[in-house]
């Protein structure tokens, strides 16, 4: 499987190494986001947070719209195969 993001701005064809966790889409090294999210789980009458974080994997579209950013403003130059631009 190759990189979503990589073939949208007709880069060289990466594979790729995730799966962003919003969205599912496949991405590289170079277009995937790794975070950190707390664990929660229930204790008694709420949510009790857990030591240790896990791994959060996210593509660029979906870092970018969670950090308030234009979702796709890191693909606004690059054209489909038709050359309409992507927004």
């Amino acid at each position: 499987m190759n990189c979503f993001d990589c073939h949208l701005t007709h880069q060289a064809t990466a594979p790729a190494v995730a799966i962003c966790r919003r969205c599912g889409v496949a991405v590289c090294a170079d277009h995937m986001h790794v975070g950190a999210e707390p664990i929660q789980r229930r204790a008694g009458l709420g949510p009790a947070t857990q030591p240790h974080n896990v791994r959060r994997i996210t593509c660029a579209t979906c870092h970018a719209a969670e950090a308030g950013r234009h979702p796709r403003s890191h693909l606004r130059k690059a054209s489909t195969h038709s050359g309409r631009v992507h927004e």
